[in-house]
């Protein structure tokens, strides 16, 4: 009879949606052969980066195996790395089929793509405390500043040194602007970030 060259990509996926650092991201993809002579699909899996740049190409199915007709064959993948950041697209790109001078139906392919996030907590949360403690040390530097320079003018205008200037707010409402100042600094960074990589 006639043969039938004729294959689908069933599941192109990975095993989570974010990745802290390191990572290794795991991809699963599932062809289907729908035709009546075994097909035998290779290709590969392009990553880039939220740029549009290539940075890896992982091989699927460089052991030439063949699928059944009437079968699905699963073919596992993976992507390690150290460091990673943002939004990374993953294009899978598979061909088979027999030329027609050998009594096939011709070279076909198949490709699908999927989107994951790299996100590592680890700089992230350190990069947060360090942006706190800079605003911390400069609230307090100029609190410093501040009290010294009254004193020294009192110095200078002759008022005693017991004499003291009565606060117009209480301390519990001081730490609370400052709880505020910090959390909307912390705020406008990270709807910064998420603006420029989403």
């Amino acid at each position: 009879g006639d043969v039938v060259e004729k294959a689908m990509i069933k599941e192109f996926t990975k095993d989570k949606g974010v990745y802290a650092t390191p990572f290794d991201v795991k991809f699963k993809t599932r062809v289907e052969n729908l035709g009546n002579t075994h097909v035998r699909p290779r290709g590969v899996i392009q990553i880039k980066n939220m740029f549009g740049k290539e940075i890896a190409t992982i091989p699927v199915n460089d052991k030439e195996s063949n699928i059944l007709p009437e079968s699905v064959r699963l073919f596992d993948s993976s992507w390690r790395g150290e460091m990673g950041f943002g939004k990374y697209e993953a294009s899978l790109a598979l061909s088979y089929g027999t030329s027609p001078s050998r009594g096939g139906n011709g070279k076909k392919s198949l490709t699908s793509k999927i989107y994951f996030w790299i996100f590592p907590m680890k700089t992230v949360l350190f990069s947060s405390l360090a942006v706190l403690a800079i605003v911390g040390f400069f609230i307090w530097f100029l609190k410093t500043y501040k009290q010294k320079a009254v004193a020294r003018a009192m110095k200078q205008m002759g008022v005693n040194e017991g004499y003291s200037v009565k606060k117009s707010q209480s301390p519990v409402k001081n730490y609370l602007i400052t709880f505020l100042a910090v959390l909307a600094i912390v705020s406008v960074v990270l709807a910064i970030v998420y603006f420029i990589f989403v």
